[in-house]
């Protein structure tokens, strides 16, 4: 049976940037108050990338697709090639045409500890990535832009066929471990994903790695640390 359990925050962003060496090491700063991004590569950053929900987080809105829907909606990693879009294994699609149908309202994402990482499909301009402190009508402590990602990808234009990415936001530079009782409004627990130009937005996100995965993912960290012990 699949365990859905999340694995908190950047816990489980920082396992798969370790085990799979995808993630680009150096974040880009998106504002003044810590939130940053990193650049994953052009493809799933696990072995699979699969919808929000299958992944274990709690979502709302949009539809799910398996595959791409002609028209209307591109699977991540399409733009690539077929071998990496065979990663993905479902998405979340947000449309303001609402094709696939349920597809019209917002992509929202919730319970999160100021750290969030997804596969994002033909990046366009009109994709938006809001991020909130206190739930979808608490603060607004961040947005982020297709056109601010396809900027820092060396390219611009709508729609960006060919371009797929995977992203990683967090807010846990030294800015967000102040005590958090002293300034309420530092970090994120929440993520809507919107598109406000009528095509798709599609996104999917690392599967959390089994059980078993994590042991030996455990098991090797704690080898590396014992290693550089010794060699103290």
């Amino acid at each position: 049976m699949k365990n859905n359990t999340i694995i908190s925050g950047f816990g489980l962003a920082t396992a798969l940037m370790l085990s799979m060496g995808a993630a680009n090491a150096s974040p880009i700063s998106v504002n003044s108050l810590g939130l940053q991004v990193y650049l994953g590569g052009d493809s799933c950053i696990a072995a699979n990338c699969t919808d929000f929900g299958t992944a274990g987080y709690v979502v709302n809105g949009g539809a799910v697709l398996n595959n791409s829907l002609s028209g209307s909606a591109l699977k991540p990693g399409e733009d690539t090639s077929a071998t990496v879009a065979s990663a993905v294994t479902s998405f979340n699609v947000t449309s303001k045409t609402n094709s696939p149908d349920g597809a019209k309202t917002p992509i929202v994402v919730t319970g999160l500890e100021s750290s969030f990482g997804f596969y994002w499909g033909s990046i366009d301009s009109y994709n938006v990535v809001e991020f909130f402190q206190g739930g979808i009508t608490g603060s607004l402590f961040g947005r982020y832009t297709g056109t601010q990602l396809a900027t820092e990808l060396g390219t611009t234009g709508t729609p960006n066929y060919g371009i797929d990415q995977y992203v990683t936001f967090d807010n846990l530079g030294p800015v967000a471990r102040a005590p958090r009782v002293n300034n309420p409004l530092i970090g994120f627990d929440t993520v809507r994903l919107s598109s406000s130009g009528g095509v798709a937005f599609e996104v999917a996100t690392a599967a959390v790695p089994e059980p078993g995965t994590l042991g030996l993912l455990g098991a090797g960290l704690l080898g590396l640390v014992a290693a550089r012990r010794r060699r103290a």
